[in-house]
């Protein structure tokens, strides 16, 4: 019997087929068909492949390595220090997130204020870097530049990127071209504010610039909060800078976000008359970088004797006092900067002299709207050995701080001119406040928002005074050494621990989580 197919044959038989035209319509789907299966297939092992190739380790010190490591490192940060007001996800959904105005920024929409690109651009690397740095003054963003080196910080924008897709998918535009900056002059003073009123500006800002125009109020941003129009008379409440290369990126690239848009239709020159009028109504206190950068250590100066609570002790004359910038948990108008510390300790005690300007003393009186001033100290230990430490907005679960908290409302001290007497001489009244209250300081303990706690009487071992004079505040906290507090924090036997401070206004209206705070800073105790 012949087989069908004779793997001997040396030449195939040739079949002739006469094929009809809906052979070949019918034959083209059933291609087209197996066609669009092979590719999906296809496709489907690609991806398969890819994860595949995503979980081989990459070869050490190849770019794929060097930037698993940095974004793994920017993930360790944003875990430390971030996420307690971004959240986890990067959402802006933060434990602190509630009690902070303006909100903390959600990463996902990809939408951010400050950039040296175009209007709906996404910023640079450099501009996430700048930010997180430099900080935003008038916010709860301070400027990590403080306490992270830059090559933290450049991890930290690194990750940060992948919470939106944009960074993937587009490119951002450059759109910040300075050009030359013209003379500051009389000319151009003026051609600003012929600017500054063609352009309508007063209608937000005021026609002094104090925030005062016909829309205040009535703003508000992308994300439907109220928009506060900042009195841009005051150097210290320009966000993105207040030097003049950065009034003029702001000027050219907007807020997005916000009212505040673009004047990139302007002509350069133009640019600059109006970011030099701006800078011509400048006033009150300029706090530069410079000043708020690199912290000076705080050291606890060891004096032999008795520490008492007069805080016009000659002793405290002999510490030059360090300055701690201060960042608004919400938005004001005139937020406290700086607190100046002084620290002094013997054998047995350590004492702290606390001060800053406060045109207004609110204390407590008779008729008390319950708005007080007040100042607190918190203190943890240097950290574990990787580092960690607390949040420094009240701690975190697991890691909790001790917190020494001064009210004026209690044994304090307010020096004013009274009325003339028969004489005709000016005296000094002094007020004693709240005489049913024994210490003005109450210590207590906190893990995070929520997790506060108040210690027992028996622990309250913290003493201190207020006196207002001058309009400036001046406050001595004082403790023992050691105490048998369980929940103390006990400063005999270290070297060095951390501080941080929050200060609440009364004239503000200031209380509970409404405050302004500062970062770590180092306290020695040599």
């Amino acid at each position: 019997m012949q087989k069908e197919n004779n793997v001997t044959d040396k030449k195939p038989r040739e079949v002739r087929v006469a094929l009809s035209p809906m052979f070949f319509g019918g034959l083209i789907l059933i291609f087209g068909i197996w066609g669009d299966a092979t590719v999906a297939a296809d496709s489907s092992k690609s991806v398969e492949r890819l994860i595949e190739e995503t979980k081989k380790e990459a070869p050490p010190g190849s770019a794929a390595d060097l930037r698993k490591k940095r974004l793994e490192q920017g993930e360790g940060y944003y875990r430390r220090y971030c996420q307690h007001c971004h959240g986890p996800e990067g959402r802006g959904k933060g434990n602190a997130s509630p009690y902070l105005l303006p909100a903390p920024r959600n990463f996902h929409a990809g939408v951010f204020k400050f950039r040296s690109t175009k209007s709906l651009n996404l910023p640079l690397s450099e501009d996430l870097f700048r930010t997180i740095k430099n900080g935003l003054p008038g916010t709860a963003m301070p400027g990590w530049g403080e306490v992270l080196p830059d090559d933290v910080i450049w991890a930290l924008v690194e990750y940060i990127k992948t919470f939106s897709k944009r960074f993937q998918m587009e490119r951002p535009e450059q759109g910040f071209d300075p050009g030359l900056e013209p003379p500051l002059d009389l000319l151009s003073l003026r051609k600003g504010e012929s600017l500054y009123r063609e352009l309508r500006c007063f209608r937000c800002h005021g026609d002094d610039g104090a925030r005062t125009g016909p829309l205040k109020g009535q703003l508000k941003d992308h994300w439907g909060n109220l928009s506060l129009v900042y009195d841009i008379n005051q150097p210290r409440l320009y966000k993105g800078g207040a030097a003049g290369l950065d009034i003029f990126r702001t000027l050219t690239t907007g807020m997005d976000g916000t009212a505040m848009g673009t004047y990139d239709f302007l002509r350069a020159d133009e640019r600059w008359h109006l970011t030099h009028f701006l800078q011509s109504h400048f006033k009150g206190e300029h706090i530069r970088l410079s000043e708020t950068v690199n912290p000076e250590v705080l050291v606890a100066r060891e004096v032999d004797g008795l520490i008492d609570f007069s805080v016009d002790h000659p002793l405290w004359q002999t510490v030059a006092p360090v300055r701690v910038a201060l960042h608004s948990l919400r938005i004001r108008t005139a937020p406290a900067a700086i607190v100046e510390i002084r620290s002094l300790r013997n054998a047995k005690s350590i004492a702290f002299h606390v001060e800053w300007s406060d045109p207004t003393p609110d204390k407590a009186f008779a008729s008390a709207h319950f708005f007080l001033d007040a100042i607190a100290l918190q203190f943890v230990e240097r950290g574990d050995q990787n580092g960690n430490v607390p949040f420094f907005g009240m701690g975190e679960q697991g890691k909790p701080v001790n917190i020494w908290h001064w009210r004026a409302d209690a044994m304090q001290q307010v020096e004013h001119d009274g009325k003339s007497t028969a004489g005709g001489e000016d005296e000094t009244i002094r007020l004693s406040l709240d005489p049913f209250r024994r210490s003005p300081v109450e210590e207590l303990n906190a893990e995070g928002f929520g997790r506060l706690s108040v210690q027992s009487l028996e622990d309250q071992q913290v003493l201190g005074r207020g006196v207002w004079a001058g309009g400036r505040w001046r406050v001595v906290m004082i403790r023992n050494l050691k105490t048998p507090g369980p929940r103390d924090v006990q400063f005999e036997g270290t070297d060095s621990m951390l501080l941080a401070v929050a200060l609440w206004d009364g004239s503000a209206k200031d209380k509970n989580a409404s405050k302004a705070v500062s970062l770590w800073q180092s306290l020695k105790m040599k």
